[in-house]
């Protein structure tokens, strides 16, 4: 019997400790699919209802199903229901519980063999289960899921039980919420001490060897001849200066991590930036550079400047790595462009792709005084307008980063 159903009589005591129940599962679970586990379980043992089943909507927009709830003594077509439940991928929209998860409000079906959406086998609910019951799991940016019941018998649910069925959605979307953004402060954290302790070991030697040089000049400077001190003087200046680049490239990238402004974007032509971008470089650079790209009438949604430092930045980095030619490609369908740069030299080492968009990540048998930074910084540009750079080898040799970037409506 379903407390509050218009056949058993309301209990307005139950429906509150129902929300206390819930509260005290949700709080005391461990991650979001614990919060989504304890509180189906706790709503089908107050309600009576010996199904009930928890999903989240996925980001293309199917309803994952991340937690079920069986009672041990519920009939067994049942459990053939849940098996068909656990292999049942909805939609948003679409009946039973996509239905739900469009509208944001809680719906009641009091015979679900009678409705046309309920596709995981009437046999099994028409013996089992009759009444189906949904409703929303709600966070701070709208619904994020969907909880659904199924109770034995016809039942006309009351709109107060509704009710507290849409206020346990709020709890469990707290929850969810919550869990979810510890988990993400617990990665940032993590990241974040990797990123200090790589930095302290990046900064460690270039402060070493300043201060020796400094040091051996104030202390015996005076006993040295013009040549040493002049040395120690260049090695001084060198350190600084890859000091100073090191600051600003650490700054730049913090800077981006927290300071990212999508107000910048604009329609940007693709094939005129290329080819200014080509006109600015050093010429030993530029006369390595094809830019094989017919289309004049692509336009992309961009920071252009960032855009521009990015390519910039795939260039030096071919010129460097790569061999004698690199080409630049275009591939665009109705939603993203994507801008390919190519270098036919020996690619990457596949131990080091896992970690070659990571700050201080460094090819093997290149210049040690690289920063190690230019592809960290590139990436956090492209993320910054909503555009992505990944790297893939490129056949038969050689090194391909693709920039994929939103494309401007026609």
């Amino acid at each position: 019997m379903i407390a509050g159903a218009s056949d058993g009589g309301f209990d307005g005591r139950l429906l509150v400790d129902l929300l206390d129940r819930t509260a005290d599962a949700v709080d005391a679970s461990d991650d979001a699919d614990g919060a989504l586990l304890g509180a189906v379980r706790t709503v089908c043992r107050h309600l009576g209802t010996p199904l009930g089943s928890a999903y989240l909507i996925a980001p293309d927009q199917s309803l994952d199903l991340r937690a079920v709830h069986l009672d041990d003594a519920a009939h067994p077509r049942l459990t053939r229901l849940r098996s068909r439940t656990e292999a049942f991928r909805p939609s948003v929209g679409e009946p039973l519980p996509g239905t739900v998860a469009a509208s944001g409000r809680p719906m009641v079906v009091p015979d679900i063999v009678a409705h046309p959406g309920f596709a995981r086998g009437r046999d099994d609910a028409d013996r089992a289960s009759r009444t189906w019951i949904g409703f929303p799991i709600h966070v701070s940016s709208g619904v994020s899921g969907v909880v659904e019941l199924f109770a034995a018998g016809v039942h006309h649910v009351d709109d107060v039980v509704l009710s507290a069925l849409h206020h346990v959605g709020a709890q469990v979307g707290h929850a969810v919420e919550r869990h979810r953004f510890g988990a993400h402060l617990a990665v940032l954290e993590q990241a974040r001490t990797a990123f200090l302790g790589r930095a302290a070991h990046e900064l460690r030697t270039p402060v070493g060897t300043l201060s020796l040089a400094l040091t051996t000049l104030i202390e015996r400077g005076d006993r040295l001849g013009a040549d040493d001190r002049q040395q120690l003087l260049a090695t001084a200046g060198a350190t600084l200066d890859h000091l100073r680049a090191l600051t600003g490239s650490l700054l730049e990238l913090t800077e981006l991590e927290s300071n990212l402004d999508p107000s910048a974007t604009a329609p940007v032509a693709v094939r005129p930036l290329l080819e200014q971008l080509v006109a600015t470089l050093p010429p030993d650079l530029a006369a390595r550079v094809v830019v094989d790209v017919p289309q004049d009438d692509v336009v992309v949604h961009a920071d252009a400047t960032a855009l521009d430092r990015i390519l910039h930045g795939l260039f030096v980095n071919a010129w460097q790595h790569g061999g004698p030619t690199i080409v630049v490609e275009l591939a665009a369908d109705r939603d993203r462009v994507t801008i390919a740069v190519t270098d036919d030299g020996p690619g990457v080492a596949p131990e080091m792709v896992p970690s070659l968009f990571e700050p201080f990540t460094r090819r093997r048998g290149t210049n040690s005084n690289g920063l190690g930074l230019g592809l960290a910084v590139s990436r956090r540009l492209a993320e910054s307008f909503g555009a992505t750079l990944t790297y893939a080898p490129a056949d038969p040799t050689g090194s391909r980063f693709e920039v994929v970037v939103p494309r401007e409506p026609a």
